[in-house]
């Protein structure tokens, strides 16, 4: 046994815990989120991953994975494979996660996927049968789902109660896309370009879809969506899904990358109170007789630590694969409500 001292919630506290291995970690794609993998794995579950390995096409990236400490570094997806892994995130763009993906499943590791999880709903329900398999755990970080403003939403839908959830709205607005946000070395007009998964769909629709469905506990029974390419490159710059659930509730999931207004990001109507976030980015619930302002959300669980508290302990993941696919399943039929520009029954 080891004395630890943490400040995760109680600056002087001291945890006694059994010693275990550090897992071994590689990482595929080491642009801003493979690095930003690397530094929540540090920062958040420290001393519980050794970075093993990096494969990235860029040069000028392998060599700062060397300067981190990776052990070894590669161009090469095959001689990436060849090493001894445990745990292996796929942090390369949207269009490349299939292929990385199905080698690490194939090499016996288990894998983390950045979303969005594949561009189309039939490759990941495909990838998920492939971990299943090869008896390997597939995560998908859908790391928003603990993002203050959902967390205040979903504190208040459920402590304060609301009665039915009879409408959701998830809407966000900006003036651009996220391109610039990449590394240097690498393509940033991705984002926009639809060959290579970029659009806003993809980009924060699987954040979006997810906290929705996972404020909704029911199965989605249609979808209609408006998917465009208004002004940024050939990828969609605008989204709009109209999810429609069993139980009779309805959601709306929006973004847009023209716009320099918008309306509040949430708004939530029960049979008793409504809850929403203002454009001050404060979360209020309301009924006939008074209104609450939700206390600023701080911290959330930490999906890195998760990993391998799922590997080492064999807790449970904060992110099921089920509801990960499910993301997928409403993206692809929004995608085909679009393209066949009709509501599509769906049973997700």
């Amino acid at each position: 046994m080891q004395l630890r001292f943490s400040r995760r919630k109680y600056p002087y506290r001291i945890e006694l815990f059994l010693m275990q291995p550090p897992i071994k970690l590689g990482i595929i794609g080491f642009g801003r989120i493979g690095e930003r993998h690397w530094e929540r794995f540090t920062q958040q579950a420290a001393g519980g991953f050794e970075l093993r390995a990096v494969c990235d096409m860029s040069e000028p990236r392998r060599e700062h994975a060397r300067s981190l400490g990776a052990a070894f570094v590669t161009d090469s997806l095959k001689d990436f494979c060849e090493q001894d892994l445990e745990l292996v995130v796929v942090a390369t763009h949207s269009s490349a996660h299939v292929e990385p993906t199905e080698a690490a499943l194939k090499a016996g590791f288990d894998v983390v996927v950045e979303k969005p999880v594949t561009i189309r709903g039939p490759e990941a329900e495909q990838l998920f049968a492939l971990a299943k398999k090869c008896g390997r755990r597939m995560f998908v970080h859908h790391n928003r789902r603990f993002d203050p403003d959902y967390q205040e939403v979903r504190g208040l839908v459920q402590d304060r109660g609301i009665g039915e959830v009879v409408f959701v709205e998830n809407r966000v607005g900006s003036g651009k896309p996220a391109v610039g946000f990449g590394v240097k070395e690498f393509n940033q007009a991705w984002r926009i370009t639809k060959e290579m998964g970029g659009g806003t769909l993809l980009d924060f629709g699987p954040h979006y879809v997810d906290q929705v469905l996972n404020l909704i506990d029911s199965p989605v029974v249609g979808v209609l969506a408006d998917i465009r390419s208004v002004k940024w490159g050939t990828a969609d710059d605008y989204f709009n899904l109209n999810l429609i659930f069993e139980n009779g509730a309805r959601a709306v999931v929006s973004k847009a990358d023209f716009v320099y207004a918008c309306h509040p990001k949430w708004l939530v109507y029960g049979t008793d109170a409504t809850v929403w976030r203002d454009h001050e980015k404060q979360t209020h619930w309301k009924n006939e007789e008074e209104t609450v302002t939700a206390p600023a959300y701080e911290s959330g669980p930490s999906l890195h630590q998760n990993y391998f508290d799922v590997i080492r302990n064999g807790a449970e993941p904060l992110i099921a694969p089920e509801a990960a696919l499910r993301v997928a399943q409403v993206l692809e039929s929004g995608m085909q409500s679009a393209e066949q520009g009709k509501l599509l029954e769906v049973r997700i």
